[in-house]
């Protein structure tokens, strides 16, 4: 069956939305992700019966259903910046456009079980490399999609969110290949059995071992009592207009109303402390000087609060160091 153009962009968008939509700001829509990529592996493969720009439109097609997708994942990065907003969606769109791009390559030259093979180590390769370097944007890992809902994950334990990328992968490759085999392919319900049977048990038995976890864990009997602190600032204005002194000193009557005679921590924003520190001055800085008499005052209690700090390195030949003339 030959598919236009149009119609390949038409099922990339919608593949996008579907996909999009599985993400947790919808609330409950996390199944859309097991079919949300069915569209796409269609795409791909369907464009290597074709011959004319077949390079040009497998890498626009793709792109389109990532910004789709981006997109709808990320716009309100528009309210803190809309260039950066612009930035995020186009460039990790692109990001996430290339291991798609090569798989369709693979799969025309390789056969499609291989080519199949390859989307599992292109995708998790990228999500991995996505961790870890400078440009680090690890919310769009499609092993998030189920955060609101851990009763289904309780086995993230062992395999990270990772696992949940694969768990994602593998459920929509099984549907793509029931798709296939039923509608192009013209199969019977009862030759797909095999195919039914591993794509549904792929699906069920991770939510089984989740469920038996998760209704069988027992809290250990060792608590701790914890201060939470969060004066509520707004963060495009009151966080910057407010002096930061007036700031801390917030911060500090707010864990006071709250500390016990318990009390094993308190936890301060991760911007609680917005005024740069210098991080080979900390014992003389005013301002950790009045945390820790603060600590003192009230039994030694144990703080995590984040803090915007620096450090100047020694020399001009030191790691990511740039030499400042005097």
């Amino acid at each position: 069956m030959e598919f236009k153009t149009l119609h390949l962009l038409i099922v990339a968008i919608l593949g996008g939305v579907i996909m999009g939509l599985s993400f947790p700001f919808t609330g409950s829509l996390f199944f859309l992700a097991f079919i949300g990529f069915v569209p796409l592996i269609f795409i791909n493969i369907h464009l290597n019966k074709k011959r004319k720009n077949r390079f040009i439109k497998r890498f626009y097609i793709n792109y389109i259903y990532f910004i789709v997708f981006n997109y709808i994942t990320t716009w309100w990065i528009y309210n803190a910046s809309e260039g950066g907003m612009y930035m995020a969606v186009l460039c990790n769109s692109l990001l996430m456009t290339l291991p798609f791009f090569f798989f369709g390559f693979i799969e025309r030259f390789l056969g499609e079980s291989k080519g199949l093979l390859s989307l599992l180590v292109l995708w998790i390769s990228f999500e991995y490399g996505h961790y870890y370097w400078e440009l680090s944007w690890p919310w769009l890992s499609f092993g998030h999609v189920f955060g609101n809902h851990p009763w289904l994950i309780q086995w993230y334990e062992f395999s990270g969110v990772t696992g949940g990328t694969l768990w994602v992968l593998l459920v929509n490759i099984g549907i793509y290949l029931a798709v296939r085999n039923r509608f192009l392919r013209k199969e019977s319900w009862g030759i797909q059995a095999p195919i039914f049977l591993l794509t549904g048990l792929t699906l069920i038995l991770p939510i089984l071992l989740s469920l038996v976890i998760y209704t069988t864990y027992e809290e250990k009997v060792d608590p701790i009592e914890v201060v939470v602190v969060q004066p509520n600032l707004d963060a495009y204005t009151e966080k910057f207009q407010i002096p930061f002194p007036d700031q801390l000193q917030l911060i500090l009557n707010l864990a006071k109303s709250e500390i016990g005679k318990n009390t094993d921590l308190i936890i301060c924003p991760e911007t609680a402390i917005s005024y740069p520190i210098n991080e080979q001055n900390l014992d003389e800085n005013p301002f950790m000087i009045e945390i820790r008499e603060f600590l003192r005052d009230n039994n030694n209690v144990n703080m995590l609060i984040g803090a915007d700090s620096y450090r100047l390195l020694e020399t001009e030949n030191s790691l990511a160091s740039r030499y400042i003339s005097s």
